[in-house]
C-alpha cells in the first residue's frame, strides 16, 4: 500500500503553533526563522505557506514520489494557490468545476 506524505499550508502563524502544540511536535529552525517576522501578518503567513508547501511537493516528486494529500482544513485557497504553482490545474471556467490535471513529469 502506497504511504503519500501529507502537506498542510500554513494558514497563520496561530494555528501552525497549536498544531505543532497538539502534535507534540516541532518544526525546522529555517521554517521558525521565516515565519517569526512575519507572525502577525497573515497574509505574508499564508503566502509563506504556500511556497513551503510547493518547494516541499517539488522535492518529493524530485525525489521519486508521486501522490500527495494536501490537507485543506476548509481553507481550500491556499491549496488551489499550490496548485497552480505547481501547474496541476486547468484555469477556472465560469460553471464550470476545477479539473485537475496530473502531470508526471
Amino acid at each position: 500500500m502506497p504511504i503519500l506524505p501529507g502537506i498542510m499550508p500554513i494558514q497563520s502563524f496561530a494555528t501552525f503553533r497549536r498544531m505543532t502544540t497538539l502534535c507534540q511536535s516541532t518544526a525546522p529552525d529555517d521554517v521558525l526563522s521565516a515565519l517569526q517576522p512575519i507572525a502577525h501578518d497573515d497574509q505574508a503567513v499564508k503566502d509563506y505557506g504556500v511556497r513551503l508547501a510547493v518547494d516541499m511537493i517539488r522535492r518529493l516528486r524530485a525525489a521519486g514520489l508521486r501522490g500527495f494529500h494536501i490537507s485543506t482544513l476548509n481553507l481550500e485557497r491556499s491549496v488551489r494557490r499550490i496548485l497552480d504553482e505547481l501547474d496541476w490545474v486547468a484555469p477556472v471556467q465560469s460553471n464550470a468545476k476545477v479539473a485537475v490535471r496530473w502531470q508526471s513529469r
